[in-house]
């Protein structure tokens, strides 16, 4: 399995769903300004889904450092997926604290004073 994936992200699943959509992220919540259909939390994970299996297909070879990376979280399709439903859903963040609490705690991290 690889670490680290080239394709496996949110907006190249979008592009291959909705070729050139028009979309946007702002301060981590999407706004879909496309008149297609926005995809579905299920088509963005079967689509990433297949983006890995796609790249797990292809004989690749790393060098010894990259063989070390840990695997990156944000490339886990369910994960990417889940966010994308928490946006469509409208589904709020609340961060930018600290564990301790401390920090700008705005809502998905942006400062509340702003």
């Amino acid at each position: 399995m690889k670490k680290q994936y080239e394709w496996v992200s949110f907006d190249v699943a979008i592009n291959l769903l909705r070729p050139r959509a028009k979309w946007k992220i702002d301060h981590g919540k999407l706004q879909w300004l496309d008149p297609r259909p926005c995809p579905t939390m299920k088509e963005v994970e079967d689509t990433l889904n297949k983006i890995k299996d796609f790249e797990e297909s292809i004989d690749y070879v790393l060098l010894p450092e990259q063989e070390k990376f840990p695997e990156d979280p944000a490339q886990d399709p369910h994960g990417i997926a889940d966010r994308y439903d928490r946006d469509l859903k409208g589904v709020e963040e609340v961060g930018g604290g600290n564990e301790q609490g401390a920090g700008i705690g705005g809502k998905s991290g942006v400062n509340p004073e702003l």
